[in-house]
């Protein structure tokens, strides 16, 4: 991500030296009580087909604050990117965003990306937010390593859209699918996991070749994610961290589960998650 970022800036730094455009003010008290500077590139300069506009926020003291950089068609195609943003404290960036096309966000639960970084512009958390809620996990967490996916597009990658006849169980497992995160909302209420249960998580453990992780889970919840309701089972490590603080009033939060397919469902293996800020 910091590597599109800067990318941009420089990009910009250059514009300024060899080309000119059109510039206006958009706001006189912005968030950051400043002005708001927008540049705009018109399709006949070279720069447009990467940017067509730029936005400059300034504080109360003429200090920068914010950039957004907006890409271009071209590049929305091929970055799956709307825009990206730096946020500065005392003239250093402390913060990268990207915002991600709807397509890609509709494919990730996510829509925007997010940095932080220290002084020596070193990641030390990242976040994620589907326009509504934010989680962060730290930059040395385990679960940074799993992919962002909504539970919907999950679905229809692992589960055909064919109902399965006959008696016999279908087990679906994906090496691709096998490990994501999803923003979900927990329902309070649990019950004992059944021996049907039992023989999904033993099946999904199995095949990541951990089978003894399968004797961690012994309770199931329900949680709902883009109007639909899903079980998950969870370890009980995690259960005395099912409430609030840890979770929002109505049980939000960033969850890292693997998964598995039962004949037409789809089941959550719930192995951490991040709160919500």
């Amino acid at each position: 991500m910091k590597r599109m970022l800067c990318f941009c800036i420089l990009f910009f730094a250059a514009v300024c030296q060899s080309f000119s455009f059109g510039s206006e003010t958009l706001n006189t008290c912005n968030e950051f009580g400043g002005i708001t500077v927008e540049y705009t590139f018109t399709p006949l300069e070279p720069q447009y087909e990467d940017l067509y506009k730029m936005q400059v926020f300034y504080d109360d003291s003429d200090i920068k604050r914010k950039e957004v950089y907006f890409l271009s068609e071209k590049m929305q195609d091929e970055k799956s990117i709307l825009t990206q943003t730096y946020i500065y404290n005392n003239g250093k960036i402390e913060e990268y965003r990207i915002q991600l096309t709807e397509n890609e966000a509709s494919k990730k639960g996510v829509s925007v990306l997010i940095q932080k970084v220290d002084e020596a512009d070193t990641v030390y958390a990242y976040g994620y937010s589907d326009g509504n809620v934010t989680a962060y996990s730290s930059a040395d967490s385990f679960v940074t390593g799993y992919p962002l996916y909504s539970l919907d597009y999950i679905e229809k990658e692992m589960i055909p859209p064919e109902k399965t006849t006959g008696k016999k169980a279908v087990y679906r497992l994906s090496a691709k699918y096998k490990k994501a995160r999803t923003f979900v909302r927990f329902s309070p209420e649990a019950s004992e996991m059944t021996s049907e249960d039992r023989e999904l998580v033993s099946k999904y453990t199995l095949f990541l070749n951990d089978p003894d992780k399968a004797e961690l889970y012994n309770t199931k919840y329900q949680v709902e994610s883009g109007g639909k309701m899903y079980t998950v089972y969870v370890q009980d490590s995690l259960i005395p961290y099912l409430t609030t603080p840890y979770l929002t009033e109505d049980g939000a939060c960033l969850l890292a589960y693997g998964t598995i397919g039962y004949n037409d469902k789809l089941y959550l293996i719930a192995t951490e998650f991040s709160e919500i800020r």
